[in-house]
């Protein structure tokens, strides 16, 4: 029963109680329960007649956010925990997913047709309704469909819509919008993937895939009829990290005293998980249960299980019982499950880890299992980062929000509190100024190798730069990370000299030519990607100054979408760009036109690169040597690559 019809059915027999009571005969006792139940049934059809003209018709087209079991949902946690539920609602967690609403929306629905290929697709709204129009291949025609959910709004947004006689089922549309540019762009053009000129709307993937991080205690029921797909919450809640508040709410709402009482005490609290008490491994679980690789159970029932209900993983369990962590190389490779996952992975795995077992993606758990601070340490996930933002922290709510990390831990700060005899000897050991991004303990022991929502993001295996590694795998070093002015040889000899590594065989090429041009001009998409994106950031800009341009200019005309975008916006850190009206997918002959553009203002202005020109495929009057840069070019590694972020 609804709980206003038992509120009111309460409240009616307690008004009631001294009639009855009072009552000088059995007539009138009869009559007062007579009164009581015509009431109370009143009551009951008043109180539905208003849940349903409050609450509208009931929803068809998408999952519904429905508590089940101990979970309550963050509401419950509210009264009693308002701070901590301020800076959580204040979070990108919550904004994983969302209902669609004129409040949720990022994108402007207003706009012209969206063509993706040669397909074509018109936007609108009516006040919190949205929808799309689009081919529909079950009628062969075009049709309208309801946008009803949305994923994400840190950086971008995806859109889900519903269908007629789909149930529950979700259709992802072929767009998103990415707010940094304020703009619409085709949905495989904002991952490294090949552009594709047939966009799929691949029914059910909420369902079946994005539920399990995108919302909390979800139960995808993908194989039932419609998809009668639940979630406890939409969104990444209170109890995806503290597990199912029933209990907890029960224990404490009723009374008051009791729960004051439990501040002043040192009993753990055995009704609700506070990852910061859990041992290490369990922790940094609750965190891995997102945040890393997992493979689905391999015994039917138990997948059966999983299709219907969800994983059953709760923050205090072990992920290893509800789905096995996937890793590729490294000390958990020993494991002989971890061969089975492999195998069952197959190629798969070159879009997730490098070659030597590195995760390449933002899975941080992955990487946070294979560094020593963690094996050989205390280190877990709350060592840097703060899930609830204390009132005693200066920044804005925004500023914390980006990564939810502690205070002063973007610094050096995260790595001083355990080692700290390094604070009084960082130039002596980094052989860089104190105070230079050359010196930032986590720019060279957590370099920005992985790569996710179009941009590189810092890799949480922690370890230390070696050239060998580029070579071995092609994922880039922190030196020249920095220094892309600078080649692999250059690097090397450094680092052999500081530190006394052996200096790798390196060819040629890796010997005097600029990492930067390297990675820019022959890696794979995802190394260009990276070497883009390391042009825009301020420290390499610093380090090795503006000669990037042409080669930034010549990833304007990239095979992947990606690439494109990301050399697009580190131009915009260098150049003035308000003059071109550059669209990462438009036509070929437009963006080589932009690209021709550019090479002819740096020709123009004959910028003096110094004694090492050729090295950045310069003349010595600065101008592109071009031909260079095209047989340069055509080494280019043109393998196929999917990024799985």
């Amino acid at each position: 029963m609804d709980p206003e019809v038992l509120i009111l059915s309460a409240v009616l027999a307690a008004a009631l109680l001294p009639l009855f009571l009072f009552a000088r005969s059995h007539r009138a006792r009869q009559g007062a329960v007579a009164l009581w139940v015509v009431l109370s049934a009143a009551g009951v059809f008043g109180a539905s007649a208003y849940r349903s003209a409050t609450l509208g018709p009931p929803v068809l087209n998408r999952p519904l956010e429905v508590p089940d079991g101990d979970y309550v949902s963050s509401d419950a946690c509210r009264a009693c925990h308002p701070g901590h539920y301020d800076s959580w609602y204040n979070s990108w967690h919550r904004t994983m997913t969302q209902v669609v609403t004129s409040e949720t929306v990022l994108g402007d629905f207003e706009v012209d047709t969206l063509r993706v290929g040669d397909w074509s697709y018109d936007l609108g709204r009516e006040g919190d309704a949205f929808w799309v129009e689009m081919y529909d291949p079950a009628r062969g025609e075009r049709a309208r469909f309801p946008i009803v959910m949305s994923t994400g709004s840190h950086h971008l947004q995806i859109y889900w819509f519903g269908s007629e006689g789909a149930g529950r089922r979700l259709g992802m549309a072929p767009f998103a919008y990415l707010k940094e540019s304020q703009r619409w762009a085709p949905r495989s053009a904002i991952f490294i993937e090949p552009e594709s000129q047939d966009p799929k709307n691949e029914h059910g993937r909420w369902n079946r895939s994005c539920i399990a991080c995108h919302s909390t205690a979800p139960r995808p029921h993908i194989n039932d009829v419609g998809m009668p797909t639940e979630a406890s919450e939409f969104g990444i809640a209170c109890e995806a990290c503290h597990g199912p508040g029933g209990p907890h709410v029960g224990e404490y709402s009723s009374n008051p005293l009791r729960r004051y009482r439990k501040h002043f005490d040192d009993i753990p609290d055995e009704t609700i998980v506070h990852p910061a008490r859990l041992d290490k491994q369990a922790s940094v679980e609750v965190c891995g249960q997102c945040h890393g690789f997992t493979q689905f159970p391999d015994d039917p029932e138990d997948l059966a299980q999983v299709q219907r209900e969800g994983f059953s993983f709760r923050p205090g369990d072990r992920l290893a019982e509800t789905g096995r962590v996937v890793v590729r190389g490294g000390e958990h490779a020993s494991d002989p499950r971890v061969a089975e996952a492999i195998e069952n992975y197959g190629l798969e795995l070159d879009s997730m880890f490098w070659s030597d077992g590195m995760v390449r993606v933002p899975r941080e758990y992955n990487g946070l299992l294979e560094s020593a601070c963690y094996q050989r340490g205390e280190m877990t996930c709350l060592s840097c980062h703060k899930m609830h933002k204390s009132q005693e922290d200066p920044r804005s709510v925004k500023e914390w929000a980006d990564d939810q990390l502690d205070v002063g831990m973007r610094g050096d700060a995260a790595c001083l509190q355990c080692h700290e005899s390094f604070e009084t000897r960082i130039e002596a050991h980094t052989n860089h100024a104190t105070e230079s991004s050359g010196s930032r303990c986590q720019n060279c022991h957590m370099p920005y190798t992985s790569y996710g929502l179009l941009k590189a993001i810092r890799q949480h295996e922690i370890d230390s730069p070696t050239v060998a590694a580029t070579v071995e795998t092609g994922r880039p070093n922190a030196c020249n990370a920095c220094h892309l002015d600078r080649s692999l040889g250059w690097a090397a000899e450094k680092l052999g000299e500081w530190y006394g590594q052996p200096i790798p065989d390196l060819d040629e090429q890796q010997r005097t030519l600029a990492s930067g041009v390297e990675w820019m001009l022959t890696g794979d998409a995802a190394e260009r990607a990276l070497a883009a994106w390391y042009a825009g950031w301020e420290p390499a800009r610093t380090a090795s100054g503006s000669w990037m341009m042409p080669h930034l200019a010549q990833l304007l005309e990239d095979p992947y979408p990606a690439v494109r975008y990301i050399a697009w916006r580190s131009l915009g850190t260098m150049e003035d760009l308000d003059a071109l009206d550059f669209d990462f997918v438009g036509p070929d002959a437009h963006r080589a036109e932009v690209r021709d553009t550019l090479w002819e203002r740096w020709n123009r202005e004959r910028r003096k690169p110094g004694d090492r020109a050729s090295s950045m495929l310069l003349y010595p009057d600065g101008s592109l040597d071009r031909l260079a840069l095209g047989e340069l070019l055509r080494e280019r590694d043109d393998r196929i690559v999917f990024i799985s972020e």
